[in-house]
């Protein structure tokens, strides 16, 4: 079972630009544990009004070449229903939400009752937060998600204000035992944990990443803009 985790964990890892060369080619020796974690999952239909301002930008020049940004806001308002399915809140002081958060989603349409043979070799951590304890990451989540795709209906480049006003009713929930697995390892004497979806292979983001591909991805766009300024400056010069 591990030798096959492990080869799942790397293979997700070599697709990933920001991940050490080095880490990609020979993965540190670690200790690999398959647990089961607690959590329940809010499904909700939801019924939200809204509106706000939004704005977009653009660049405009002088006749001097001089620039400068200029924002045009514009009014949105509306209604957005929608069913809201599977938001899944950990429900173990071993988990953070935003470590689960790391390795969803799962499929929960292929969800299996609970049977003893599922768990063999596996840790099963137990619950120690009840649904009321959990309600408030639910709402926190479903409201964030709501803002999220309203948002998506429209081309903006910055949000002004956004007041939504929503009725949720039909909320049910349910409780799982997720599975995953735990990699603990050391990549220059730094020690990380990260989880690996037990269902899809999905890996969070709590891997080593390589400081001279990150500082390349902020440099680029600072040339590229560096190059525009230039460009115009020699332009206006030469007109």
């Amino acid at each position: 079972m591990n030798a096959m985790q492990v080869k799942k964990f790397i293979n997700t890892i070599k697709k990933r630009f920001f991940a050490p060369n080095k880490f990609k080619k020979v993965l540190p020796e670690n200790q690999i544990k398959g647990i089961y974690i607690p959590a329940f999952t809010f499904d909700a239909n939801t019924i939200s009004n809204y509106s706000g301002e939004l704005y977009t930008e653009h660049t405009e020049r002088d006749s001097d070449g001089n620039s400068r940004t200029v924002r045009d806001y514009f009014h949105i308002s509306g209604d957005w229903k929608y069913t809201y399915k599977n938001i899944a809140v950990e429900c173990s002081s071993h988990i953070t939400q935003n470590q689960l958060h790391g390795f969803l989603p799962y499929n929960f349409d292929n969800k299996k009752p609970y049977n003893n043979s599922f768990i063999l070799g596996y840790s099963v951590e137990q619950y120690d937060k009840e649904v009321a304890d959990c309600k408030s990451t639910y709402k926190d989540i479903l409201n964030t998600t709501i803002r999220r795709d309203i948002l998506s209906k429209y081309y903006y480049d910055g949000v002004n204000y956004l007041n939504i006003n929503t009725n949720v009713c039909d909320e049910k929930y349910q409780y799982h035992i997720l599975p995953v697995y735990r990699f603990e390892y050391k990549y220059k004497n730094k020690n990380y944990v990260t989880y690996m979806n037990g269902q899809t292979g999905g890996v969070d983001s709590n891997t080593p990443k390589s400081g001279w591909k990150i500082a390349l991805v902020i440099l680029i766009p600072v040339l590229i803009i560096i190059g525009i300024i230039i460009s115009s400056m020699f332009t206006g010069i030469n007109s």
